[in-house]
Parts: C-alpha cells; structure tokens; sequence
C-alpha cells in the first residue's frame, strides 16, 4: 500500500515537473539568489570591525610591521614568514591590498574578501552545470552547503580563518579544475602554490594538481618546466617549514583506532557533535561523504577510469584534500585522540565541503531509472532545510561572537584590556594599536558603548539576588529569574564590574545565554527569546586589582530594559 502511494507520488512529482520545467528553473534559480543573498546579509549584520583571538597578531602586528619595514627584503621575509605551520601570503596580500587602497585596516571586509572565495567556488560547479555537466538541483544543492552559516566561525565571526579556511580550498578546487579541463599548467599550478602559502593543508594540493597535470598533458615538455617549478616551490617551503606539533611520526602511529573513527567523524560534521552530543550520527555521514574515494581506486583498478568524469576527478581530488585537513588536525597534534579539538567551530567550513563534493559526484549515477526524480527531489530538499535551520540552530553562537567580540572593544576603551580570549594574558591595546590606520578600532564607540556610558552606576538600586562562588581565581554567578522588571524580555545580558572609588565602568561581561525554543517567532523576527536567568564565570586574573560593584544590564531593541546591581567583587 505505502510503496504504491510513493510511486503513485513520484510518478505525479515527475508529471509536474515535466509539464512546469521553466517555472521550476525560474523558481530555484530565485531560491539560489535568495540563499546567498541571505547569508551575506548575516555577514554584514554579525560580524565586527574589531580584532578578535589571533587576528590581533596575524593582521595588525603584521600590518604594522611591513609598513615599517624599510627594505624590500624585510618585506619578502614578512609575507612569507612562518604563522605557527602555516604560511599565510594570501590573507597578508589581501591585508596589504585593504590597506593601500583604502588606508585602514577593517575585519569587516577582511571576513568579506574571504567570504567571497564562496562565490568563487560556486562558480566553478556552474560551469560544469552550464556544460549540462550537473543538473541544476545538484548544483542548488551544492549553493545551499555552501552559504549557510554552521561554519560561522570561517566565515562571519573570525577574519584570520575567513582568510584562511574557505580560500583555501577555493584555489585548490581551482588548480585542479584548470588542470583537469587542460587549461594553462602554469595558471593553475600557481593557484596550487597559492593554496599552499593560504593554509597548512593547502600542500596536498601540489600533489594532487601534479598527479592530475601528469595524467592529464600528452606531452612530456608540457609538464616538466611548470612541474619542476612547483616542486622546487614546495620543497624549499617543506624543508624551511619549522613544525610546532613535536614528533609527527609518533602521534601519527599512536591511537590509530580512535584517530580513524575522528577522521570518519571529521568528514561527517554537518551532523555537529557539539549539538547532537553524539558522535555516531558524524562517524556514518563521514562514511558515506568519503565513499567516491573507494569507488573511484576500484574503477582505477579495474581499468575502468575512463567511465570517471571531469567533474567527478575534480570531487574526488577535492574530498582527498580536505581528508588531509582532517588527518593533519586529528593525526598530527598528539599522541593521544582530541575528542573535542577536531570537532571546534573554525573547521566547520570542512564539514560543508564533505558533503557538497560527494552530493556533486554522485549526479552521475542518479540517471538510473527509478532513482534520479525522488533522489533528485530529496537531496536538494534537505540541503535546503539544512540551510535554513543552520540560522536557526547557531544564531546564539553567532551573536555571542559578535557581543563577545563587541565587550572587547569596549574593555579596550574603560580599561585597556583586551579580556576575550581567555588564552591572551596581560595584553595591553595600546602595544596592539601602535600601527596608525588600526587607531580607528579605538575610536569608533559602539552603540553599546555609548548606552553604558549614559547610565549613572551610583545610582543604581535595584536589585537582583544571585547564587555566588567565589575563590582566587574566579568568581561564578547565578540567577534562575530576574523577576519583575525584565517582564518585556531582553536580547543580550551583560554584567558590569564598576570601578568603586570613582564610580565609572570598568569591565564588561557578556553573559552565557540560554535561548527558548521559538521557531516560529525566529523566522518571523531573525531573533531568539533569551529565557530569564543567567550564569557566569569571571576571571579575575584578567582585571587590575581593585574593588567593583557588579550589575546586570538587559538589553532589548538597543534600548537599557533594567539595570540592577548583584553584588560586589575584589580582585587583589
């Protein structure tokens, strides 16, 4: 009865799509605009003109440093100066070009540049789907895993990997897209190289592009000059490259067991562990994304590879490459298995990429009667509720960046401490900032600023109990509810650590949030409802000793709901 229904379903599904083919292509063609409209709309509205983590160091010491070098030399050294086991020539090239061009350094459009390797990539498949190479639902597919925002830490939040991660494996699937269609060697060996000098992993692609070039030129001649000179290019890249992990070779051979199921993992992150809290949902996916590499070695084998289209070549050497990324972060950085190092936001642009090449390369084999019109209906269907969900699911990730990222900013401003990450200790802005153009990341106050700065903390009365634990080195504060007053509701919490002897703000906290299940409203509003209560950890060995009073200040609509004091705190 069920089977008769669904074949019933996808005989009507297939009538209609034959009777209505234009009005289908217009239709999706709008919903490919719409989703990568929408996701450089959400750039532009989360991410930040301020540093963040390791952007202070990569970008404005970098910026600083070559332009006060005096000597074409010291500027070479510069650009291709180690940053831990990479070298970073793209993002610096991109860094130096912002600056020449428009004199300043903005993360803003850094985190843009980056984004725009996206498109790049994008527009590779088009062209296969533009030679009837790849149905036009595929490549919708491919637009949705592409531009939705599970990988925001890649590519809205953080400007070294917007710098790093998606570009990196735009130019590799350019160097072996130009290889594979026979285009110039020395073009598409160059954007190998330049993948090489974007990201660590980025080496495997002069492997890859120099099987693929071999196998590809008929002639000897063709290939030796350009070969020869990408070969030199890495060797004297590997062999000056200083690794920072220890002994490869020993955390390579240890663990292998566990290390083998993170990679299957790795390769199936689109169903994130850090949400499900599960890790087999990854392990499956993994196995299946990373099935074109067993089917390709087996047609190889059996003398089959010329049934191996262009574009499948193209998905195989990408999904190798960006196995090498997961071996190199779950292989190579320690004895032992990282349960939770592999699986961290900045990778997540990977976990999208999985997906798309392997969805990418079994079009082909979608053509079997009976298959392709419900496959075809599906695959697309849920890459496109994944899309949609994904804002969705990561909104409370992606504000927090941008609040945390905000907090930053202003604690540069009060107290001349950059307090977010944890992991920077005893940084002050002002050895941060001495590059000029960088000087405007302190002078442009933010909104939030400006409101904070209009409260009169003395006067502040009201208060809020809190749950408190306190040593040393931390102090930890919890509330259930706020109780009457914050009744409206409120879109970002924050505490404040008021300077007691003069009465002015010293330190601002964002406070970990929990948010209410509100599908409707978000796709309604673009926001979540914050349910009442807050917990939060500060850590003192980040603040100048001193007595403070703590409130709680509730934001919504950009307008103050409530302030209310919960306490007071030493540091000494």
């Amino acid at each position: 009865m069920l089977l008769t229904q669904f074949r019933q379903s996808a005989h009507n599904i297939k009538l209609y799509l034959g009777n209505n083919s234009n009005l289908i292509s217009t239709l999706i063609w709008l919903l490919i605009f719409l989703t990568i409209s929408i996701f450089f709309y959400a750039v532009f509205t989360f991410s930040y003109n301020f540093p963040f983590y390791d952007d202070f160091e990569n970008i404005l010491l970098f910026a600083e440093n070559f332009s006060k070098s005096n000597s074409a030399e010291e500027r070479f050294v510069l650009l291709f100066k180690q940053n831990f086991d990479h070298r970073v020539l793209f993002a610096r090239l991109l860094i130096i070009l912002m600056y020449l061009v428009t004199g300043e350094i903005n993360i803003d459009w850094l985190i843009v540049l980056g984004d725009l390797t996206l498109i790049g990539t994008a527009l590779i498949f088009y062209q296969y789907h533009a030679a009837k190479k790849m149905s036009l639902l595929v490549f919708f597919s491919s637009i949705c895993l592409l531009f939705q925002v599970q990988h925001y830490e890649d590519s809205i939040s953080w400007a070294t990997c917007a710098l790093q991660h998606a570009p990196v494996i735009f130019l590799s699937l350019l160097s072996f897209h130009l290889a594979l269609n026979r285009k110039n060697l020395y073009l598409s060996g160059s954007m190998a190289i330049f993948s090489m000098f974007t990201s660590a992993n980025g080496f495997c692609s002069i492997v890859l592009w120099l099987l693929i070039a071999a196998v590809q030129t008929n002639s000897l001649k063709k290939i030796l000059l350009p070969g020869l000179i990408v070969t030199l290019i890495a060797v004297a890249h590997l062999f000056t490259l200083k690794v920072h992990s220890g002994s490869i070779t020993q955390h390579m051979t240890s663990d292998v067991c566990n290390k083998f199921s993170l990679l299957l993992s790795f390769a199936g992150l689109i169903a994130d562990v850090n949400i499900l809290d599960n890790i087999t949902p990854s392990i499956v996916l993994g196995a299946l994304f990373l099935l074109p590499l067993p089917i390709m070695v087996i047609k190889v084998i059996a003398g089959k590879s010329s049934e191996i289209t262009t574009l499948q070549w193209l998905c195989g050497a990408g999904i190798t490459m960006l196995l090498f990324t997961g071996f190199l972060i779950i292989f190579t950085r320690g004895d032992n298995s990282d349960f939770l190092g592999y699986r961290m936001d900045r990778y997540k642009i990977y976990a999208a990429y999985f997906p798309l090449l392997a969805i990418v390369f079994f079009d082909e084999y979608l053509s079997i009667p009976g298959i392709r019109k419900p496959v075809c209906i599906l695959i697309p269907m849920l890459s496109f509720i994944f899309c949609v969900g994904t804002y969705y699911v990561y909104y409370g990730k992606i504000t927090h960046y941008q609040q945390v990222i905000t907090s930053d900013q202003i604690n540069s401003s009060w107290s001349n401490t950059i307090y977010n990450p944890l992991i920077f200790k005893n940084i002050s802005p002002k050895s941060l900032f001495t590059f000029q153009p960088a000087n405007h990341f302190l002078r442009q106050k933010s909104s939030l600023e400006i409101l904070l700065n209009g409260i009169n903390w003395r006067s502040v009365k009201r208060r809020v109990a809190v749950q408190r634990n306190e040593d040393r080195h931390k102090i930890v504060l919890k509330n259930n509810s706020f109780g009457i007053g914050y009744s409206p509701g409120y879109d970002a919490l924050y505490i404040v650590a008021v300077d007691r002897a003069h009465g002015l703000p010293k330190y601002l906290f964002v406070v970990d949030k929990n948010y209410k299940n509100s599908i409707k409203q978000f796709y309604t509003s673009f926001k979540r409802p914050i349910k009442e209560g807050f917990a939060h950890t500060i850590f003192k060995h980040k603040l100048q000793n001193g007595k403070y009073n703590l409130s709680v200040v509730a934001i919504r609509k950009h307008q103050i709901v409530n302030v209310s004091r919960i306490g007071e705190m030493e540091v000494r």
